[in-house]
């Protein structure tokens, strides 16, 4: 009995780390974490992806459409591989996200916040999407209410009003 309290203490102290913490990570813009097992930013660079890598991560989780990633100089998907990271499209167009790869990204980062998960480094090109993304993941897994939902997706770089103005709604509508 005592190790199954102890078990959910520690779970529970994990799964309740949430603060963003600013950082600096090679050449990507508006950089943060949360706990050493989440890594947020802009797009990174060669630089940005090695060091994420050697703080820890284990995948790359990038949320840009095809087309923004044909400017990109770095082909990301080899330089995450070769950095030893595994490297995920799941690309997001404004607000929009299919279930699917809503859902793909959610397992992720829900592994990373476990004991001994894998942290994930998500990026797209300058956080903002990335913040959406986790104002609605926070939401939805800690049920949280609309305005600390929408606190913690500034926190990890949504500053474009029309990107808070749709998850409020989306929040709204849950």
């Amino acid at each position: 009995m005592r190790r199954a309290w102890l078990a959910v203490l520690v779970a529970g102290a994990v799964w309740g780390q949430t603060a963003v913490e600013p950082t600096t990570l090679g050449g990507a813009v508006n950089a943060s974490q949360v706990a050493g097992k989440i890594i947020f930013a802009g797009q990174p660079d060669e630089a940005a992806l090695k060091e994420a890598a050697a703080r820890g991560a284990k995948v790359v989780i990038n949320l840009r459409q095809p087309e923004e990633m044909a400017q990109v100089k770095v082909d990301e998907p080899k330089a995450a591989e070769t950095s030893g990271m595994s490297y995920v499209s799941a690309p997001m167009k404004g607000h929009e996200l299919s279930e699917a790869d809503r859902e793909k990204v959610f397992t992720l980062l829900d592994e990373a916040r476990k004991p001994g998960g894998k942290p994930v480094f998500l990026h797209c090109g300058t956080s903002n999407r990335v913040g959406f993304l986790w104002g609605l993941y926070n939401a939805s897994r800690e049920k949280l209410d609309v305005e600390e939902a929408v606190a913690r997706a500034k926190a990890a770089g949504m500053k474009s009003p029309a990107l808070e103005k749709a998850l409020r709604e989306q929040l709204a509508a849950k």
